[in-house]
Formats: C-alpha cells, sequence, structure tokens
C-alpha cells in the first residue's frame, strides 16, 4: 500500500534544472526536494496564518474595549438627559 499520492506538475526548464542541481547538493531526490521546500512554505504560511489571527484578536479585543467604553459613555449621557432630576 502506497503512503503517498503521485502529483505531476510543470516547471520552467530554468526552474527544473536550477531544482535537479539543489537536489545533487543536498544528496536527495527531485521529489524530496520539492516535498521539503512544500512542507517548509506550509508551516511558514501557517505560522504567519496563526500570527495574523493573534493580531486580528489583539485588535478585536481593543474595538471592544473602545465600544465597551463608549456605550457607557452614551448610556450615561441618555441617563442624565432622560432623569436629570436623579443627579440634581
Amino acid at each position: 500500500m502506497r503512503t503517498s499520492s503521485l502529483v505531476t506538475i510543470s516547471l520552467p526548464p530554468k526552474i527544473l534544472k536550477e531544482s535537479e542541481r539543489a537536489a545533487r547538493s543536498q544528496n536527495m531526490t527531485r521529489s524530496e526536494l520539492l516535498r521539503t521546500a512544500l512542507r517548509r512554505y506550509l508551516e511558514s504560511a501557517r505560522r504567519v496564518s496563526k500570527k495574523k489571527l493573534i493580531q486580528m484578536e489583539k485588535e478585536d479585543a481593543r474595538l471592544w474595549k473602545k465600544i465597551e467604553k463608549d456605550y457607557r459613555r452614551i448610556r450615561s449621557e441618555l441617563i442624565r438627559e432622560r432623569y436629570p432630576y436623579l443627579f440634581e
């Protein structure tokens, strides 16, 4: 039973030659080189996505604090307008 799937890709001749040279210099097959490169790319993309998600969560928290502060201020103003006698 095969543990991997066969994938066919098209590469420009220059990239193909560079990948063959790189594979030889690393004592890897071209498939090993491309698997390693793709794995590293995907790991990097996950890190960037996670970092961006963390930044978005921090920004959301800041926005919610501002919204809450604005809500309290507006609520207080409305109460003072509607019930001024409570603050005399």
